[in-house]
């Protein structure tokens, strides 16, 4: 089975005009990130993208994750091929760690002394994003693509990690004071998908 589904996939993306793409400056500043653009006509484009986020190199314990997702994107006004300018709709799946804190306060049980407290804990999280993109994407006469994109989103569904109604601390603060949230650093959101970079790849197929 294997053997045939290799058979029949390499005819399909040496006769057919695909781009492979890295984003380069997201990879020398905290993400790895490839993408398959596959051209259906000269206006619309099917793609396959995945990365991992790695995080910037003074913050050895912040967010991590991985990710995957299709892309659709529309070209107004092509004149090579699915170039230039573009609209485009995305959906993406994240799954990782998050870093992030716990703030508790309250009196102290058995006094009427108040406390806070803050605790960073690395917090596992899965979600998946549905968003809008656009950018422009060239294409050079030797089959070399270079192009810009930015898109945002909103998660249609998250998962974290969190204390569920009470902090690490907990057992410390008289239950009738109370207090905690959990606060999350700017790589991930719970409720936000963000992307942006600078592709460069090359044509398959021209």
């Amino acid at each position: 089975m294997r053997t045939l589904f290799t058979f029949l996939l390499v005819p399909f993306l040496a006769f057919s005009q695909a781009d492979i793409k890295l984003n380069i400056s997201n990879a020398i500043l905290y993400e790895l990130n490839l993408s398959y653009e596959h051209m259906l006509n000269d206006y619309m484009t099917v793609s396959g993208f995945g990365g991992y986020f790695y995080g910037f190199p003074d913050d050895a314990n912040g967010t991590k994750y991985w990710y995957v997702g299709p892309e659709m994107r529309y070209y107004v006004s092509p004149r090579n091929g699915a170039d230039r300018f573009f609209l485009g709709l995305y959906m993406r799946y994240n799954s990782g760690q998050a870093s992030s804190s716990v703030y508790e306060s309250g009196n102290l049980t058995g006094s009427n002394m108040y406390e806070s407290l803050y605790t960073d804990y690395e917090e596992d999280f899965n979600a998946l994003a549905i968003g809008f993109m656009l950018g422009s994407k060239w294409v050079t006469k030797q089959g070399f693509v270079f192009g810009f994109f930015g898109g945002f989103g909103r998660n249609i569904f998250s998962n974290f990690d969190e204390y569920e109604g009470k902090g690490p601390h907990y057992q410390l603060f008289d239950p009738d004071s109370y207090y905690y949230y959990v606060e999350r650093y700017g790589a991930i959101s719970q409720y936000w998908d963000w992307r942006i970079g600078f592709n460069i790849g090359w044509r398959l197929g021209k």
